[in-house]
């Protein structure tokens, strides 16, 4: 039984002096818009130093997510995939340290074959049941068929190649009925190869790959290129094309970070690949579709933002930093792990990565669309607490929700999308009024950006935050910190790496 727990702790963008004396400098207020990451993030500095001036920055929130299970088959299904990767890894290491143990699975969990402690997966799920191990007790849990997946390849794991994140993923878009939430650190989704077996090097090398679909399907300019070989995009457009010929209500809600661009070469080439993945499903949507008026009511993106007051600065603003990697399908379904929505995550042979899926056995009676729908105890209660507090609903989303019911989230698609997308909207207004440097798809340069130029080696940045006015008045109408993506913002800019800067010199699929 899995339970779902995120980390609300660091949403307040400015601490007061009572509060800072709680928390930890350095690693704890953070912000790579002040600069990028410092030296003294790792180390002992780390506790005790800021690496930036506190006064004059407001610090960035983090948003993430976790889940516990039990369960024999599902805890040793994680310890196996543990003992390979550290098997694999101590091959290598051995060469010039000796001393690191191996270890050997075990019926009931791993052991330490140097002759230490044994962990026994019966004996933790016994304490948990019994209420006697400390911090191992499980409340309001909820019965679930659970799957490991993951990426791996012969580096991280000495096999050929595993996708199963990336196949289920594929799966999960395929079969949905009305809804596909999406909360990850990047969305980098492209139209290659929707094909569960394929090979990079020779997908490459040929430029092209297995495309499910008819010829209005084809790979586009992403993959073309043969820098973006994952085939989400392809695989959202083409679950949207049959909701928009059926005439179904369907609905892709993805909520992501706005990266911190402005002194990172890195982050920028991302958000730049990014963009370019986001716009092409739009226009590739739009194209094939020019009936459509309004795209948001079938897929629709959204950032997370908070405000706050700096005695020195007065009132100033700052993304908070959504990190998880969740899929929610049809508030039955639940796909979640390290994962994040690009190649170097779903093609295995890249970065290695774990997730879960989660089908919830128990079900609970709810609405869809307006519609009775039988839909997953613990899908359905994460998606409701997620929207909860990015609407503000709860204390932990910033307030009251000024007058809104937290029931209001029930139907993901009916009552519940209208409001999500009106409070979204309504606080991207708002910020953009009090914030003239709010990014926005009207600013389509670096140029149009206030305070924004471009330099001879990246961005020249004014400070991360400014004036928000005196009184606040305006932003105290901001409810929760859910607030409308900007599509087009910096649409005619480039923002790959320059000639003299380090990441220039990498290749560019490094990046997605």
């Amino acid at each position: 039984p899995p339970e779902g727990g995120s980390d609300w702790s660091h949403k307040c963008v400015c601490d007061d002096e009572r509060e800072r004396e709680r928390k930890l400098p350095g690693v704890d207020y953070w912000n790579p818009r002040a600069g990028d990451f410092k030296p003294n993030l790792c180390g002992a500095k780390a506790w005790t130093t800021d690496s930036f001036d506190v006064t004059k920055h407001p610090k960035m929130g983090w948003h993430d997510l976790s889940v516990v299970m039990s369960g024999v088959e599902v805890v040793s299904d994680v310890s196996r995939h543990f003992i390979q990767r550290w098997l694999h890894h101590r091959a290598d290491m051995m060469k010039t340290d000796k001393t690191i143990p191996p270890l050997i699975p075990y019926t009931e969990g791993v052991v330490n074959a140097s002759g230490g402690p044994h962990l026994s997966c019966q004996g933790i799920i016994r304490k948990a049941e019994e209420g006697s191990g400390k911090g191992l007790a499980f409340s309001n849990c909820s019965k679930c068929v659970a799957q490991v997946l993951r990426s791996s390849g012969r580096w991280s794991l000495g096999v050929k190649c595993e996708r199963s994140v990336y196949n289920c993923m594929l799966r999960l878009i395929e079969n949905s009925e009305k809804l596909i939430y999406i909360e990850n650190q990047y969305f980098v989704a492209g139209f290659g190869t929707t094909g569960d077996d394929f090979d990079e090097e020779n997908v490459r090398n040929a430029g092209e790959g297995d495309v499910r679909g008819d010829d209005r399907m084809s790979p586009g300019k992403s993959s073309d290129d043969g820098l973006v070989l994952n085939g989400i995009g392809l695989a959202l457009f083409a679950r949207i094309s049959r909701a928009v010929l059926s005439g179904e209500t369907f609905k892709v809600i993805v909520v992501m970070p706005h990266l911190a661009w402005e002194h990172n070469p890195v982050q920028s080439t991302i958000l730049h690949c990014q963009n370019e993945a986001i716009r092409e499903l739009l226009e590739r949507l739009g194209d094939l579709f020019p009936e459509v008026a309004d795209w948001g009511s079938y897929i629709s993106f959204y950032n997370l933002r908070a405000w706050g007051h700096l005695p020195d600065k007065g009132y100033v603003m700052e993304e908070i930093y959504l990190h998880d990697k969740l899929m929610i399908v049809d508030d039955r379904t639940v796909l979640l792990g390290s994962a994040n929505v690009n190649d170097r995550s779903l093609l295995g042979t890249r970065d290695s990565e774990v997730a879960v899926l989660l089908h919830d056995a128990d079900t609970v009676r709810t609405r869809m669309d307006g519609e009775e729908w039988e839909a997953g105890r613990f899908a359905h209660t994460l998606r409701c607490r997620l929207w909860r507090e990015h609407l503000g609903l709860t204390e932990e989303g910033g307030g009251s929700g000024k007058g809104l019911k937290p029931d209001v989230v029930e139907d993901p698609v009916g009552l519940g999308f209208e409001t999500w997308r009106f409070v979204a909207t309504a606080n991207r207004k708002i910020y953009e009024s009090c914030f003239p440097s709010m990014y926005r798809s009207s600013y389509t340069t670096v140029s149009s950006v206030p305070g924004m130029s471009a330099g001879r080696s990246g961005w020249d940045a004014s400070p991360a935050s400014e004036d928000g006015g005196e009184g606040g008045g305006e932003l105290r109408s901001v409810q929760g910190h859910l607030v409308a993506g900007a599509t087009g913002f910096l649409a005619g800019q480039s923002l790959l790496p320059k000639v003299g800067q380090k990441a220039a010199l990498m290749p560019l699929r490094m990046f997605v």
